[in-house]
């Protein structure tokens, strides 16, 4: 089945040669559009299989169109095809949804080659932008670098808006422990845990306790393993050594 593409940009001539080498290749051009208004009533008119759209066009810029394109019509693949090589663009063109970053200096072949490919595939995973270009793949290394740095640094923020003893509940919750266990390991009644684990939830603006893990685990607050910290688990032998044996027994039956 013949695909079926709108194209837009503001470059008559550009667009033109973009036009005769997609149908060429038996590509079909469904409609053409010079701005993101007029992309997004085509959108509407034509339901493309696939848009291809420059950045910088007047009126209405790419990039906000690509926005309301994936809210609008989130099935249908958006490749940038730009000269604009820069961080912000690349970034922001990531974090909309495109399928794809091309520079208007790519080969008309590796473009097919391209178009190929993304017609072989189901769609991209957010965030999970093709490009074409070395320079472009490096800047977008950077980013994902300096976004993973700047959540680490907000991880970290979290972490330390928790008192040590909240921390402490924390870990151990999502290793598995109840509050009454918690509380036992240490040395605090499991209404003290529950109260501490409550305002956990307030400070991460979260709900229940399960949400309070998984953030805790998702963000590296706390490292998931199976069992108990040896900290907690000198504290739980020295609570038993002091306790009747028939106590430390009916400890022992609740692990």
């Amino acid at each position: 089945m013949q695909r079926r593409v709108l194209l837009v940009d503001d470059h008559t001539l550009f667009m033109e040669g973009l036009k005769y080498l997609l149908e060429t290749y038996d590509i079909q051009v469904a409609g053409e559009a010079r701005n993101g208004i007029e992309a997004m009533e085509k959108m509407v008119q034509l339901q493309p299989d696939l848009v291809l759209m420059d950045i910088k066009m007047p009126v209405r810029g790419g990039l906000e169109t690509l926005r309301e394109m994936k809210t609008l019509f989130p099935q249908v693949p958006v490749v940038m095809l730009t000269t604009s090589e820069d961080a912000p663009d690349i970034s922001r063109a990531m974090a909309y949804g495109a399928s794809g970053y091309l520079l208007k200096d790519t080969a008309g072949t590796d473009l097919i080659d391209f178009l190929n490919e993304l017609e072989g595939c189901k769609g991209n995973a957010p965030g999970d932008m093709v490009v074409r270009s070395g320079d472009i793949s490096d800047k977008m290394a950077s980013l994902e670098m300096e976004s993973e740095a700047t959540g680490k640094k907000a991880a970290l923020a979290v972490h330390r808006r928790l008192s040590r003893q909240q921390r402490e509940i924390l870990t151990l919750v999502a290793e598995g422990n109840t509050y009454q266990q918690t509380g036992r390991l240490l040395g605090v009644s499991g209404r003290t845990v529950k109260y501490h684990m409550e305002r956990i939830m307030i400070k991460l603006n979260l709900k229940n306790r399960t949400q309070v893990i998984a953030y805790a685990v998702e963000n590296q607050l706390i490292k998931k393993r199976g069992g108990i910290t040896a900290k907690a688990n000198e504290r739980w032998v020295n609570q038993s050594v002091n306790r009747p044996k028939r106590t430390a027994k009916k400890i022992m039956k609740e692990w």
